[in-house]
Formats: C-alpha cells, sequence, structure tokens
C-alpha cells in the first residue's frame, strides 16, 4: 500500500490475494478516513491502538481515522481480504439518521460464521463488483454500504467482547507500546526501555518486528508524526515546538520525516486541515 492511498480521503473499495503484504510493504499506518477490513482466508495478528487481535476468515474490523494499525501474517499462506476506504462525508445522510453507525463499530473484531458469512462475503462482493462497474452507480453503493454497516453493527452488539491475543509477548507488547505513546516527547530508545521492563533490548526488537512486522524506530516515527498531525490540526503550536513535543532533535529533521511520510510538509498539512 503506498503513501498516497494512505493519506487518500475518497472512497474506494479493493480486494487482494497477493503475498506481497507478508514481506516489507506491510508497513504501520493510519489513515485519515474509516477502514473496514473483511478477512476472507488466513489467520492473520491485527495490532490497533497498542492491543494484538488474533484475526480468523470471516472478521471484519472498522478502524477508525488517526489508528494506528497493521496486519501481521500468522502463517505461510496467502492471505485474502476486502478493504474498503470510507470517509464520513461519503455516507453523511446515513450518518444523520444513526450518527454512531461507524463509531460504535470501532477496532471491535466482529466474527461471522455459518450463513452470516455467507452473507457478509456475497455483501462485499457486491460492492467491489459495483465499485469496478463503468460507470458505478453511486446509489446503489450507498445502499450496499448502508446494508453492510447495519449488518456488521448488529453483528456487534451479540458480540460482547474482542477476541485479544493471550500470548506473552503480545501482552509485553502492549504494555511496551503504551509507555512510548505516553513519552513521545522523551529521547527514546531500546536501551531506555530495556531498563524499564528488565527485558534485554535485543528481545524487545525482535518482538517488535515479530508482531508489528517493523521495527522499533519505524513505530516510534509513526507514533511521533500522528501525534504531530494532531497538534497540527488542534493547536497553533509554531512548527519548532511541535516538532520538540513529539520527540524530535531538530526542526529539520522533524520536517524531513513529516514530509517522508505524508508528502506535505507540515505548513501545507495544517492549512489542509483546517
Amino acid at each position: 500500500m503506498s503513501n498516497s492511498q494512505l493519506w487518500n480521503k475518497s472512497f474506494y473499495v479493493e480486494y487482494d490475494d497477493r503475498d506481497y503484504w507478508k514481506k516489507s510493504s506491510n508497513k504501520i499506518h493510519f489513515h485519515l478516513s474509516y477502514e473496514i477490513y473483511f478477512l476472507v482466508e488466513n489467520d492473520i495478528s491485527y495490532f490497533i491502538n497498542n492491543r494484538v487481535y488474533r484475526v480468523t476468515p470471516g472478521t471484519v474490523l472498522v478502524i477508525p481515522p488517526n489508528t494506528i494499525h497493521t496486519t501481521n501474517s500468522i502463517s505461510d499462506k496467502t492471505r485474502k481480504r476486502y478493504l474498503i476506504n470510507l470517509p464520513e462525508s461519503y455516507i453523511k445522510p446515513l450518518l444523520d439518521i444513526q450518527p454512531n453507525l461507524l463509531s460504535d463499530l470501532s477496532t471491535l473484531p466482529i466474527v461471522f460464521s455459518g450463513l452470516k458469512k455467507i452473507e457478509i462475503t456475497d455483501l462485499f462482493k457486491k460492492l467491489l463488483t459495483e465499485y469496478n462497474s463503468n460507470p458505478p452507480d453511486e446509489v446503489m453503493i450507498k445502499s450496499l454500504l448502508g446494508e453492510l454497516l447495519v449488518t456488521v453493527s448488529r453483528a456487534a452488539k451479540s458480540q460482547s467482547n474482542a477476541s485479544v491475543s493471550a500470548r506473552r509477548s503480545a501482552q509485553k507488547m502492549v504494555r511496551i507500546s503504551n509507555y512510548i505513546r505516553d513519552n513521545l516527547q522523551n529521547n527514546l530508545t531500546l536501551e531506555l526501555l530495556s531498563e524499564i521492563f528488565f527485558l534485554n533490548p535485543s528481545y524487545i526488537s525482535r518482538t517488535f518486528k515479530r508482531e508489528l512486522n517493523i521495527t522499533f524506530s519505524e513505530y516510534l516515527r509513526t507514533l511521533r508524526i500522528k501525534e504531530a498531525c494532531r497538534l497540527l490540526k488542534e493547536t497553533k503550536l509554531s512548527i519548532t515546538e511541535i516538532a520538540y513535543r513529539t520527540g524530535f532533535q531538530s526542526c529539520t529533521d522533524f520536517c524531513r520525516v513529516f514530509k517522508s511520510m505524508i508528502k506535505l510538509s507540515p505548513l501545507q498539512y495544517r492549512k489542509a486541515t483546517k
């Protein structure tokens, strides 16, 4: 998935059954829109906002905007999944009727089985077919989206708890991730984390790679840029102040990293989100 897709504010539907994602391209990231993810085949682990979920075929997840997440392979099989990039503005009439339609579903894995799994798969197939038709019928697309979201919402109400991985490494990952999130302004290193959590630095490094499919430095950089995006949008702090509040050693370094990830300078991003 390219950076342009990560920041795409447009509605789109896609299906993917390639295995390239298991290698180096599937990085931790966040979006400006909601992401609706439906796993068709192959178990995966899904890291969402410092929690690790074991996701099985037939599971739907709704990821809110600006939520850090990534998927990681559990087996060597090819993952098959549907994905919908859904800006709130695209279904505003539906949200006017039911304002919490999306937010009530956020980050909760919703599992379908039996006939319900067949029904939800059919809805995703119909959406993809309509989206790829030439030209697509927007009324049909929004009707199918409404049916999909209501179906997922009803299923969510009958499932009280998400299936969170109980692996010890996953639990440690959550504690470390929470600490990083709360101390972004500090000089965070593997050595510092090893002292705080009484773990070997190489163990922490390997755990990041195994659980999130990224390095510690990539994870830290992504969290810092996410927080910078929030500060640029919600405050009047200077670019320099935001750079230091998010743990960068210089404004120059901050601007370079920000533009490499967001494809806009911090100032351009601030103007675009006001």
